[in-house]
């Protein structure tokens, strides 16, 4: 699980992920694009995130952010897990992609 907090007012381009997972808003509004689509999400909510999925992410009041993220190793290293599941480029996610395929 990871936690993100926001503050109103501010903007948030999301890392790629390598894993479909569930999100949670437990408090605030934002409002999130992605995939063409634009949503507006008011805490209490939940949804589900595929991988590869990139968004943007307005923040409308203050909010708290978690993800729901297979940890298959249980590491608590947080470089071992931003490394492995998370990638900031299309062009490192695709990498990654690549070989963990091999």
């Amino acid at each position: 699980m990871r936690q993100m907090k926001m503050k109103a007012d501010t903007m948030v381009i999301s890392a790629l992920h390598h894993t479909n997972h569930f999100w949670f808003l437990l408090s605030g509004k934002v409002i999130v694009q992605a995939d063409n689509e634009t949503v507006e999400h008011i805490a209490p909510c939940w949804s589900y995130s595929l991988k590869g999925t990139k968004r943007l992410i307005k923040c409308v009041e203050d909010c708290v952010w978690i993800n729901i993220i297979a940890n298959p190793t249980d590491t608590r290293n947080m470089e071992e897990v931003e490394n492995n599941f998370f990638s900031i480029t299309m062009e490192e996610y695709n990498k990654k992609e690549k070989l963990w395929e091999e």
